[in-house]
């Protein structure tokens, strides 16, 4: 699941060969636009020089990818204000991760809202080679022994704690007490989505049965 434009967000393969998404959202051009995302891009500036722990680094900022004269590599991402609840969800569901599986998506470094409501947030940037047969196992083996293992289950039941995004079909998520429920309000969000975007009417249909 992404983001409604996404592109790929690049990670490392031979501790987490996958392909995560991130948003790529039209932005207008006016005046307006220009100032708030100076204001945004400012606070992140500032944020990447406390990462960075040099006062004199200088940063190229060729977002999403910004390059520190440190050395040090970062992926950022500004949103708009309405976009404050799709950052919300990718942004704990990657500190989720990194508490399970450590290693299997970057880790979230900074993040939060400018004063104009803006969303942002800084991870580090791995880069991602291509998937191989052996990298594929050492995956399916996180994946089950860390990521879904009972070690890593909430107290709380199964689910999440804030909505998340599949595409642009909002789950609005929540806890349930057991896994069919949980998965049923899955799909129901989905098929809710699916229908008011006037999808595939058989498609919606079967997955009511």
């Amino acid at each position: 699941c992404g983001w409604p434009t996404t592109v790929v967000w690049p990670i490392q393969s031979f501790e987490s060969p996958v392909d995560f998404l991130t948003p790529v959202v039209p932005r207008s051009r006016s005046l307006a636009h220009c100032r708030s995302t100076a204001m945004a891009t400012k606070l992140v500036l500032e944020k990447l020089k406390e990462l960075d722990n040099e006062a004199e680094a200088e940063f190229d900022q060729q977002f999403p990818l910004v390059k520190s004269s440190s050395g040090a590599s970062y992926y950022v991402n500004i949103g708009n204000a309405e976009e404050r609840e799709f950052y919300t969800g990718e942004i704990e569901s990657l500190k989720a991760i990194a508490h399970t599986a450590p290693g299997l998506a970057p880790r979230v470094l900074s993040s939060g809202f400018a004063d104009d409501g803006k969303p942002y947030f800084i991870s580090e940037y791995k880069h991602l080679t291509r998937l191989n047969g052996d990298s594929a196992k050492k995956l399916a083996v996180r994946l089950a022994t860390e990521l879904h293992s009972d070690k890593n289950a909430s107290s709380q039941g199964f689910g999440f704690h804030v909505s998340t995004f599949c595409g642009n079909t909002r789950l609005k998520n929540g806890w349930y007490e057991t896994w069919e429920d949980c998965y049923d309000a899955l799909i129901g969000d989905l098929l809710d989505g699916h229908e008011l975007s006037r999808g595939n009417k058989t498609l919606c249909e079967k997955g009511q049965l």
